[in-house]
């Protein structure tokens, strides 16, 4: 993550924590009333008003890194689609008690006035020192590409290494042939600690492609993990035997291979014109491996570029691209996000 990233970050958490806390305060103080006095408040309007508010949070402006941090600050559960999901359990659960839901309340506004804090001070830091703020010089007409390999996508030895290189470059291989480029006009930029990131330059060309591969390979996880949602509830019911767990494996397997093909068919019908034989199996080979990618846990996210508002007609251009690319990532981070409320449910519920 960049300066740049983590100070937008701060400025975004600031803007949604302060209202965040204060509607989370209200609930908690009806509750608490409830809980000491015979006359009971109702408290609706209360677990609306927090709902609207967490529901209408964008979350499509934030990269995976800057999502990340929200675990790392101790709310991700607490906000955001997840948060409604909380909020709501905590008032609907068949034994509720106003005195337990008040305490919960309690601690969940404890850890969002701390990271409001840690957020404040972020900003403060970044304001007095005044740091610069520009984000990681670029190749032109590029932007950032993420490639996270982490869970069983992880790189720990040089086994690891050289067999996901060679994986990552048949995926830009494929992509890049479908579009007749070389695989050599991606560049690579940068690397990070922690679960390995590697960080790439992508043409706009390019990007158009592979965000609609990635949006595709995404809503195919979306289904497979639906189905281990499933899975893991029979078995936590103990409802889970040997013959359905082979049926329902199957059933992923069968959704990753339509989902091969069907995103296949979605991006030849968007290319101006038909691929060769060479040039398909190459794409169908980057799609398997990227949809073996996902479901191994390895991630992918593309770094929006900066907003950029010229006169001149070549920077006319150059500014309806980037609200062109804009506008494609935020698309593949609204299928992001149902994802990652769907893994967020199965592993609240495990």
């Amino acid at each position: 993550m960049n300066t740049s990233e983590l100070y937008t970050f701060a400025i975004w958490l600031r803007g949604h924590a302060r209202n965040t806390v204060r509607l989370y305060q209200n609930l908690s103080n009806v509750l608490q009333h409830n809980a000491s006095e015979s006359t009971i408040y109702p408290v609706e309007e209360h677990v609306n008003a927090l709902v609207d508010f967490l529901e209408n949070m964008d979350y499509r402006i934030l990269s995976n890194e800057q999502i990340h941090l929200l675990n790392v600050f101790g709310i991700d559960g607490l906000i955001g689609n997840t948060g409604c999901d909380y909020i709501v359990g905590l008032v609907t659960i068949s034994n509720f008690d106003a005195r337990t839901a008040h305490e919960e309340l309690e601690a969940a506004i404890a850890k969002l006035s701390g990271a409001l804090s840690r957020a404040q001070s972020l900003i403060k830091a970044f304001d007095d020192i005044a740091l610069p703020l520009d984000p990681p010089k670029l190749p032109d007409e590029t932007i950032l590409l993420r490639v996270e390999f982490k869970n069983n996508a992880s790189i720990g030895t040089i086994a690891d290494w050289k067999a996901w290189s060679a994986n990552w470059y048949d995926i830009f291989r494929g992509a890049s042939m479908a579009r007749g480029a070389a695989p050599e006009e991606t560049k690579v930029v940068g690397a990070t600690r922690g679960s390995i990131i590697m960080e790439f330059a992508l043409t706009y060309a390019a990007t158009r492609l592979a965000v609609g591969i990635v949006k595709s390979v995404m809503s195919v996880a979306f289904d497979w993990n639906k189905l281990l949602q499933t899975r893991e509830q029979l078995r936590k019911d103990k409802l889970l035997n040997d013959k359905i767990e082979l049926e329902i494996n199957q059933q992923i397997e069968s959704i990753k291979e339509s989902g091969v093909s069907t995103t296949l068919e979605s991006i030849e019908a968007k290319l101006p014109t038909a691929l060769d034989g060479e040039q398909r199996a190459a794409l169908v080979n980057s799609i398997q491996k990227l949809v073996d990618f996902y479901q191994l846990g390895g991630e992918v996210d593309f770094v929006e570029p900066e907003l950029i508002d010229l006169t001149d007609e070549a920077a006319k251009k150059a500014t309806a691209a980037v609200n062109e690319i804009r506008g494609l990532i935020r698309e593949y981070r609204d299928i992001r996000e149902e994802v990652r409320k769907l893994v967020h449910l199965k592993t609240t519920d495990s």
